[in-house]
């Protein structure tokens, strides 16, 4: 049900634009992020594929195919995120991945300094941990299941 909500969020919610930017929330990788908690499946790779090649259609640039492997890497990273048995450790591999898939999604959107893709990675994964602090205080999903 939570999955079905993000994927919806990421269709219809408004972009939000700093610096013609867009530095909207990653419903997306968040909903990878769900799911891997929920079930730990090797199963969940598909679905980041799926997910990616949706997101690799959507966003459409020169580079096709590379959101679709950044993704299926991104929920291959979170399910080995079982090996970590604190909380803090759990949270800190979770923010790195994430980060590091933004940044990636970026240098392939845009071609700019280093500086640029730092910066704007930062704040997108900022709002997107805000949204995903917001999905666990009303549905109590991420932190009951991250405790290991």
């Amino acid at each position: 049900m939570l999955f079905i909500l993000l994927i919806i969020l990421h269709l219809y919610f408004p972009s939000l634009y700093y610096n013609d930017i867009d530095i909207s929330p990653e419903f997306f990788l968040l909903s990878l992020i769900v799911l891997s908690i929920s079930f730990s499946s090797y199963k969940i790779i598909l679905v980041g594929l799926l997910i990616g090649f949706i997101n690799d259609l959507l966003i459409s640039t020169n580079y096709f195919g590379f959101i679709t492997i950044i993704y299926a890497l991104f929920t291959y990273l979170l399910l080995r995120l079982d090996i970590y048995k604190t909380n803090d450790i759990f949270n800190l591999y979770l923010v790195i991945s994430f980060y590091f898939c933004t940044v990636s999604m970026y240098l392939l959107r845009y071609s700019d300094s280093y500086f640029f893709y730092v910066k704007y990675s930062l704040i997108k994964v900022a709002i997107s941990f805000m949204v995903l602090f917001m999905i666990d205080k009303f549905f109590g999903v991420v932190k009951s299941n991250a405790k290991r």
